[in-house]
């Protein structure tokens, strides 16, 4: 089958594949494979994790290699996402997943929010690694 036929588009300029909503239903897509909800979850936490790790081990290799501090700079801040993660997040999410969506309230509604500003905070240190990095590039 072919892109026009489909109706995608690849955009190498913006690095983007565009699949227009009509493309997420069958054949195209089949919701029966994504069922595993948890599944899919856990094996998104260990690629996020694995590329943490990995551009902090390249940041400081980048940084022994340039001697430039700005690139351990971009290491910590990516790497700082591990320790936050499990002290900061871990225990928030646990409190939303043990939660049953009937007794859901006002309690919910707050660790919710809650959980929006700590992943906000976590969005701002994987920012601040880019932004240093990018910086390290001049």
């Amino acid at each position: 089958m072919t892109p026009q036929t489909v109706d995608a588009v690849n955009l190498p300029i913006l690095n983007a594949l565009n699949f227009p909503a009509g493309t997420l239903q069958p054949p195209f897509y089949d919701p029966a494979r994504f069922c595993c909800d948890e599944l899919r979850e856990r094996r998104s936490d260990y690629w996020q994790a694995s590329l943490a790790v990995v551009s902090g081990v390249l940041g400081f290799v980048a940084a022994w290699q340039t001697r430039d501090w700005r690139w351990v700079l971009g290491a910590v801040l990516i790497l700082a996402n591990w320790p936050y993660t499990l002290i900061g997040i871990m225990p928030t999410n646990t409190k939303l997943k043990a939660t049953n969506p009937e007794a859901a309230g006002p309690s919910s509604r707050t660790m919710i929010e809650t959980w929006g500003r700590l992943h906000g905070i976590r969005t701002g240190l994987g920012l601040g690694a880019a932004l240093a990095y990018l910086w390290a590039l001049n």
